[in-house]
């Protein structure tokens, strides 16, 4: 390999060629994902903070893009230290992705090697969500030799995914366990006693997008998330960029939305994103009058079979918490283990090394052993 080269930059691309390389390098690489593609990048640097920066890592040789890593640094507070912390760029919407890097251990190492130098003198990096084994690997053995006790992997999700190889819809049926089965049953029974029901799942064109947002936020304000303001559309930075996003993933044939309807009333949605084969799962809610109508599972249970029936190869939960597991893992034992990568430099990040690696797991302890 020729010489690498790593320069950081305060904007995604400068030009239309730069754009098309970044394209280039990301259809490449079968670990990336939609989290890492331009559509979601740029939607999360079109909604950005101004108390953060934004810091893009573009690694090269003489002829290629071997790398494309687009991050923020700005100050947080974490567990008590403020601090400045760099990010990858869609931190906290993205679920599950990938570093965009070449699979070669020069240009890890010229990645770990320039965050050293990234502008804006951090103390902590938390890159989260990476999933790929062989890229974790690969960081892990670099990181052993060079960084020693500066760094710490942490679990951090943990995300169901039922494959569809069955060769029949009968045979997809057949493999629910009989728990899941009569929960399926009894809800379509209640639901069936309250009124007429029907799914309508749809790829919808970037000129439904505004209309449709407008729709399913009306449920999601109703439901507990919006409620606690918790929803993806709760906020006015999260309610912008997620129609940034649905329109730019409508625009390539990947958002996939499903709506269930009670007596032509919309009761709940499943919002998600079709790609490479999967869809994923990225959020659902519902109104609360209907909660006893078990809606997520419905949808969920109509999105497998229409997912089967339209050729897809996976219903995969995105993400999930590791306490509060998706309730995908009712079909499925099969998961993708999500971790995040903490990098610790200076007195600040170094004190808050020791309370991750000391206090945290004393303090979990002490409450296993009260709950005990």
């Amino acid at each position: 390999m020729t010489a690498i080269a790593c320069q950081w930059s305060d904007a995604l691309y400068r030009n239309d060629a730069e754009r098309d390389d970044i394209e280039g390098l990301l259809t490449s690489l079968p670990a990336v994902t939609v989290f890492n593609s331009l559509e979601w990048v740029e939607a999360a640097a079109e909604e950005f903070e101004t108390s953060r920066t934004l810091l893009v890592l573009t690694i090269r040789d003489d002829r290629h893009l071997l790398g494309w890593v687009p991050m923020s640094v700005g100050n947080e507070w974490l567990h008590g230290i403020c601090l400045p912390v760099l990010r990858l760029i869609g931190y906290p919407w993205s679920d599950r992705v990938a570093l965009a890097l070449t699979p070669a251990v020069e240009v890890i190492q010229a990645f770990l090697d320039a965050l050293s130098s990234a502008p804006g003198a951090w103390e902590v990096a938390a890159i989260s969500e990476l999933y790929d084994p062989v890229e974790h690997s690969r960081l892990d053995a670099i990181l052993a030799r060079h960084y020693r006790n500066s760094y710490r992997w942490r679990h951090c999700s943990r995300s169901p995914v039922l494959t569809l190889d069955v060769p029949d819809l009968s045979s997809l049926r057949k493999s629910h366990g009989k728990s899941l089965a009569m929960r399926l049953r009894r809800a379509k029974a209640k639901i069936a006693k309250a009124g007429s029901w029907h799914v309508d799942r749809m790829l919808p064109k970037a000129e439904e997008c505004s209309q449709l947002i407008d729709l399913v936020k009306r449920v999601e304000d109703f439901s507990w998330k919006g409620q606690r303001g918790l929803g993806i559309f709760s906020s006015e930075r999260g309610e912008s960029f997620f129609r940034r996003v649905a329109t730019a993933f409508a625009q390539r044939g990947w958002l996939d939305v499903s709506l269930l309807y009670l007596d032509d009333h919309l009761i709940s949605y499943r919002f998600g994103f079709r790609n490479k084969g999967s869809f994923l799962d990225y959020n659902l809610a519902f109104h609360p009058d209907y909660a006893a109508y078990s809606p997520g599972r419905l949808l969920l249970d109509s999105i497998i079979e229409s997912s089967y029936a339209d050729g897809l190869n996976s219903v995969d939960a995105s993400r999930s918490s590791i306490d509060e597991p998706h309730l995908l893992a009712d079909w499925t034992r099969k998961a993708v283990d999500h971790h995040e990568l903490w990098l610790y430099r200076g007195v600040r990040g170094h004190a808050l090394r020791l309370l991750h690696r000391y206090a945290k797991p004393a303090l979990a302890a002490l409450r296993r052993k009260a709950d005990g």
